[in-house]
């Protein structure tokens, strides 16, 4: 089964640095130009040359997100001056640019399919709005610490870290999907085969589909690490997601769309799959976990205004239960990605006052974490994402092991 594969296939090589005033606003001065970046001769070469780019402005804010396609130039503006050299990187004037503001981090790619040496080169420009979550998340996902941003550039010519389901959804957050290349591994073609006999011509209820996922690792077992577990259950979910949707959206696409409307129908469909899919895959993971740790809960069962939180320990009957010590109650919110939506948790299970809520959404702000420890909302993490998240955050959060060994301590005292 083919796996996620490494950064690599996407970029070959980035630099990164914090913004100036010097280097966005027009009054300090109109040069378009980023500054300090002598480093990226490394990705760029030494001649004046001009790349076609693809400019993204990443803000957690989805109505503040642009893309854009221009031009930078690479040059050295001490050319002529036989011992010295200043490279620059030019840039020309666009809302993206007139959007961005100082300490932005600025993030300069070389697409992996790209020929350094070719003018025809295409690289990705990432501007990230300082503090918000996307900041971090680009730093994780290219495997630096933010705290290293400074004015001065650093670079990196290798992209080896090994990529997994949550790094391409992050990826895929900014805007960027790769076309698979060639045709499908022998072993692909006898799982897509697989699934055709065992699910037809469409997905199956997700709950079947990730059973089948969890049927591929048969080794894998939380009792042995319920963070690892989950992780690669995700993965392995994903990735046949991926090999399947292909295969139906392929035949679909063989069939022939007969309108516009007919088109937008289907594109609309495969995408509300996609978001659905991923949220309903964490819970039937979760589910399974807590069943083979013998972890007693009810999962969507009802609560006051009729209100159905993800998860209640030991059970809903307990929770009713007005005899039954609060201390020993516990729920756990569920959502692949937190934004805004983790308060929805807050009037969930009101008996319980301490609420938890597991997301694989990594790099959330040290602003938005200390709001949830104010209003009593602990994350749960995979450990696998600790490193997205600064020291003091780490401190607080929750990995998978140490929420179940939570509850399995408050019900070893039900018995």
């Amino acid at each position: 089964m083919t796996g996620f594969g490494k950064l690599s296939k996407y970029f070959k090589g980035f630099g990164y640095k914090r913004l100036k005033l010097v280097e966005i606003d027009p009054a300090a001065s109109n040069g378009h130009e980023f500054n300090g970046i002598a480093d990226f001769r490394s990705l760029f070469g030494d001649e004046r040359r001009v790349f076609p780019v693809r400019l993204i402005y990443l803000a957690d804010n989805e109505d503040d997100v642009r893309e854009e396609r221009t031009e930078f130039t690479w040059y050295n503006a001490r050319e002529r001056n036989p011992t010295r050299n200043e490279y620059r990187l030019y840039y020309k004037a666009s809302s993206i640019m007139a959007q961005a503001d100082v300490n932005d981090l600025l993030l300069v790619a070389v697409d992996a399919r790209s020929n350094v040496y070719d003018t025809s080169e295409q690289i990705t420009v990432f501007i990230a709005k300082h503090g918000d979550n996307v900041e971090r998340q680009l730093a994780w996902l290219f495997g630096f610490q933010l705290d290293n941003a400074g004015e001065q550039a650093l670079v990196y010519d290798d992209c080896s870290q090994d990529m997994n389901f949550i790094m391409e959804m992050v990826l895929s957050k900014m805007g960027i999907v790769l076309q698979e290349e060639g045709h499908p591994s022998h072993d692909d073609e006898k799982l897509i085969d697989v699934m055709r006999q065992k699910f037809g011509s469409d997905f199956p209820a997700s709950a079947s589909f990730s059973e089948f996922a969890r049927s591929l690792l048969p080794t894998v077992d939380p009792r042995d690490g319920a963070d690892q577990a989950l992780m690669a259950w995700m993965d392995s979910e994903e990735t046949i997601f991926r090999l399947f949707e292909h295969d139906l959206v392929q035949q679909r696409l063989d069939e022939g769309v007969t309108s516009v409307e007919d088109f937008l129908s289907f594109s609309l469909s495969v995408q509300n799959r996609r978001k659905s899919r991923a949220g309903h895959a964490l819970e039937n993971h979760m589910r399974c976990l807590f069943d083979r740790l013998e972890i007693r809960y009810s999962h969507n069962a009802m609560t006051e205004n009729k209100v159905r939180p993800d998860f209640i320990f030991p059970g809903i009957e307990e929770y009713w239960n007005q005899d039954f010590p609060v201390v020993q109650l516990s729920m756990l919110g569920v959502k692949t990605t937190c934004k805004d939506r983790w308060r929805q948790v807050l009037s969930e299970a009101q008996r319980i006052p301490e609420k938890h809520l597991l997301t694989l959404e990594p790099g959330i702000s040290e602003n938005q974490t200390s709001e949830m420890a104010a209003k009593h909302l602990r994350l749960v993490i995979p450990r696998q994402l600790f490193a997205s998240y600064s020291g003091q955050q780490q401190a607080w959060l929750l990995d998978i092991d140490e929420f179940v060994h939570l509850l399995g301590r408050k019900q070893c005292r039900t018995h």
